[in-house]
């Protein structure tokens, strides 16, 4: 019987197997076989007690038959990783404060190379929050206050 199941995230060994000195790779298995057939367009072998994933890497997107033995154990991402994950157009991502994620924000500053770890994420929407309540929210709204800021 598998173990794992399609849209976990795993650590796992892709080359020379769970023993080996080579180094772990993240990523989302897409694809259960238990049986032989075709997966990565090539033939592998699969039964329901040595079951094959399809796997994709999280940082170059490949995929990959991977079998049970070479994945190392479950993993869990933390919300910037999770949203980077789930893509623009997937559901929301929220971090432990309860603030929604902007993938837009995550993806860009992992294109310009500086990935900001969860306490650099956490520190610029604490920021953006504090320069939003300083700004008053419309005119037309607050009248009053706006006058008095004028005077």
């Amino acid at each position: 019987m598998p173990q794992y199941r399609v849209g976990q995230e795993v650590r796992y060994k892709p080359v020379g197997g769970p023993a080996s000195h080579t180094s772990e790779s993240v990523g989302v298995i897409r694809e259960v076989i238990t049986e032989s057939g075709n997966l990565t367009n090539r033939n592998v072998e699969a039964s329901r007690q040595n079951p094959r994933y399809e796997i994709e890497n999280m940082h170059t997107h490949k995929k990959s038959a991977i079998k049970e033995e070479n994945i190392i154990d479950r993993r869990e991402l933390s919300p910037i990783e999770l949203c980077y994950a789930r893509g623009p157009k997937g559901p929301p991502t929220y971090d432990r404060s309860g603030y929604e994620l902007d993938y837009h924000k995550i993806a860009g500053s992992r294109r310009r190379g500086a990935r900001p770890g969860p306490k650099a994420y956490m520190d610029m929407l604490d920021r953006e929050a504090r320069e939003s309540e300083r700004k008053p929210k419309s005119c037309a709204v607050q009248n009053a206050t706006c006058n008095r800021q004028l005077r």
